[in-house]
Order: structure tokens, then C-alpha cells, then sequence
């Protein structure tokens, strides 16, 4: 996978797209994400239940970790009792947690009567979908390690089809977080509640905008160039024309920074002036 540490985000967007098929492709022939991919292809059809599940270390880990959820691999009472509740009751478990790894979890593995019966996993073609969700979910770890903001974007482009309600986009951290850069919300809206954060989102953009690609792209532009200011990636300071633009004395002569400001606000222009 070629590095993308040091760079500007806009700059990271563009190397990242052009590089990714190679880079996906890289992961899947990495040793160790071979062979789990191996692991799991082999032992994910003797899955029938919930107990199978949880108690099948090579199946259960790739899942969790295709989901983002290996920081939950050792819960798995926890995992038990939510794959073994009932969605349709607004009361269990996988409800009353509201966690979207989780409740996209639940929904793919979809165990039947209480979760004694799975016919999924005797499905290739389910199972190819696991280890594509598995080795993309690699992929955007990688790209966080070397640029958080880029891994965000990443996230968020993969999701924004399915954000449907600005509860869904609100029950993610960083959802919140791009949406709240990308449209210019204080970051303190955090502290309000839930349903008057909504009212602010609705009030300032149509969430059905996120199903445009032009839209989309516009979006992350502009959360990219801003993140570079308030949030710079690491070691990327050097490179970032935005900074160099608005410090034309940075890195000339002396010995450091120039003290600044600047007006978020007016970058809008970049990508944005419908979102002021």
C-alpha cells in the first residue's frame, strides 16, 4: 500500500483513489489477512447458531472485524444476547443499544427462530460480501493510521447511501463530526439533545442531498480542506498549500510559524457556499 502519511488530505483523496483496487489486492495477499480469509471460508458454513457463532473464534472474530467491532470480540455474552434478541422489538437489546456496527451485525449474519438456524453462512456469495467488507474495513484502518480526516471520508463515502435519518448519521461519532465540519456547526452542539441537534441538521441541509455523488463530493472537499486547518494530518503542515495560502510568510525565512487566522466561513467557495 502506498504511503499517504505526510500528505495533505485533498492530495491523500486523489492518491488514495487512484491506488485503491491495488491496495485492496495488497491486503488480501497480506499472510495474515490470507489466511484468516482461508480460516473463514472454512469454517464459516458449520455456523447453524448463535452459540455456533460466538464459540467459532475464526468466524467470529472476521465478522466482528469486517464490522469494526474487534473491540468487542471478547464480549461475546454481550454479542450472544443481542444476536439472540428480537429486532422487531423496540426493547432488546440491539435496539436499545443503537449502535450502527452492531444493528448492521445483527441484520447480515440474520439468525432465524431466536438464533438456532443461519443459512447464510452456507452461501459463497454471502460469504465473499463478509470477506469484501473484511478487507475494506483493513484498508480504511491502514488509511486511518497515516490520516485520520482521510479515514473518516472513507468511512462516511461508504456509508452516506444508507443515512437516511440524521438520528442514523448522529448515533456515529464521526458522522457527526464530518457533517458537523462539512456544514460549519459548532462543535458544542454535542452537549444538546439529541432531537434539537436534528432540528439544527434539518434546518441547514437536506440529508437526501447525500444520496447526490456530485453532493458527496463537494462535501468531503470541503470537510478535507478545513480538517487540514483546524486538524492538520500528521507531519502534513509542510505540504498543505491551504496553509501556505493563507500564510503566504509560513515556511519563508525565520524560524517556525506565523501567527494567523482565518475564517472558515470563506472557504465555502472551495466546495461549499450552499452550506453557510
Amino acid at each position: 500500500m502506498i504511503t499517504i502519511s505526510g500528505l495533505a488530505t485533498p492530495v491523500a483523496m486523489k492518491v488514495a483513489a487512484d491506488t485503491k483496487d491495488k491496495s485492496l489486492e495488497s491486503i488480501r495477499n497480506e499472510v495474515i489477512h490470507k489466511r484468516a480469509i482461508e480460516r473463514f471460508n472454512e469454517s464459516a458454513p458449520d455456523v447453524e447458531s448463535v452459540e455456533d457463532f460466538i464459540n467459532d473464534y475464526d468466524t467470529f472474530s472476521f465478522v466482528m472485524k469486517a464490522y469494526g467491532l474487534e473491540d468487542k470480540i471478547y464480549a461475546k455474552g454481550m454479542m450472544k444476547e443481542i444476536l439472540e434478541s428480537d429486532i422487531d422489538d423496540e426493547n432488546s437489546l440491539v435496539n436499545r443499544l443503537n449502535d450502527p456496527k452492531i444493528t448492521a451485525l445483527y441484520k447480515a449474519m440474520d439468525f432465524q427462530a431466536g438464533g438456532v438456524t443461519n443459512y447464510n453462512t452456507l452461501s459463497s456469495q454471502w460469504r465473499q460480501e463478509i470477506v469484501d467488507k473484511y478487507v475494506s474495513n483493513e484498508y480504511i484502518g491502514e488509511i486511518t493510521d497515516e490520516n485520520a480526516n482521510l479515514g473518516v471520508i472513507l468511512k462516511f463515502q461508504e456509508k452516506a447511501s444508507e443515512l437516511t435519518s440524521w438520528y442514523k448519521v448522529l448515533a456515529d461519532a464521526d458522522f457527526g463530526e464530518f457533517m458537523r465540519t462539512a456544514l460549519n456547526i459548532p462543535e458544542n452542539v454535542i452537549y444538546l439533545d439529541v432531537d434539537k441537534q436534528k432540528e439544527i441538521f434539518e434546518e441547514k441541509y437536506d440529508i437526501e442531498d447525500l444520496h447526490d455523488p456530485e453532493e458527496l463530493e463537494r462535501l468531503t472537499k470541503r470537510y478535507a480542506v478545513v480538517k487540514d486547518i483546524t486538524d492538520p494530518p500528521q507531519s502534513s503542515a509542510l505540504q498543505s498549500p491551504i496553509l501556505q495560502l493563507i500564510s503566504p510568510s509560513y515556511g519563508y525565512g525565520g524560524s517556525g510559524f506565523t501567527a494567523m487566522t482565518y475564517d472558515i466561513s470563506s472557504l465555502s467557495s472551495f466546495s461549499g457556499s450552499a452550506y453557510r
